[in-house]
């Protein structure tokens, strides 16, 4: 137990400037990497810490098994933790109030967006060629790599690799037939 700890835990609760600015500094630093997430509540937040730290130092709950500013970092996270808990909690609605909205039957967008969208697959699986489609139907009835590489002769590694280069082809044909730019990997080149 260091003695050092012990005084400046005694100076914070007194209320000492040197002691408050040491520990004001320590949570501010513990509280940098929760910044994004709290944003307008951080402050709030640090002082929520203090009033926390004010408290258990004030009942000598501060043993000194680790540092100080150890401690001020463990109550600080806490804080932290039980603001964002807080501030994220969502009120729940029942969706018994919109029962009689839903219906079974599809709206015209609907069908329209199933039509749309079944058209552009098949556009995209056209261009993605028929090594592509074979794979894709192979593994759609279930088979495992194991199956498809013991049935192919080709190993398990390098069918894994065709099935991302056909996946990257997709959504590349996708992203040229419906000028939606989507997150992939680096290009690859496609397979025929």
């Amino acid at each position: 137990m260091s003695r050092t700890d012990q005084d400046l835990a005694r100076a914070y609760v007194q209320g000492e400037a040197d002691a408050v600015r040491t520990i004001d500094a320590w949570i501010g630093a513990s509280l940098w990497s929760f910044r994004r997430r709290l944003a307008a509540a951080c402050e709030d937040t640090a002082q929520d810490a203090r009033v926390e730290l004010l408290k258990r130092l004030g009942v000598g709950e501060f043993r000194g098994d680790a540092g100080l500013k150890t401690y001020v970092w463990r109550v600080t996270t806490h804080a932290a933790i039980a603001r964002i808990r807080r501030d994220t909690v969502r009120r729940v609605e029942p969706l018994d109030q919109y029962a009689d909205v839903s219906t079974s039957e599809p709206t015209p967008l609907d069908h329209l967006l199933k039509t749309d969208s079944d058209s552009v697959v098949q556009r995209v699986l056209d261009e993605c060629g028929a090594p592509c489609r074979e794979l894709w139907g192979l593994l759609l009835e279930g088979r495992s790599y194991a199956e498809i590489s013991a049935d192919s002769g080709v190993s398990e590694g390098a069918l894994r690799v065709r099935v991302l280069r056909c996946r990257q082809a997709a959504v590349r044909a996708r992203e040229r037939l419906t000028s939606t730019p989507a997150e992939t990997n680096p290009p690859v080149e496609r397979l025929s």
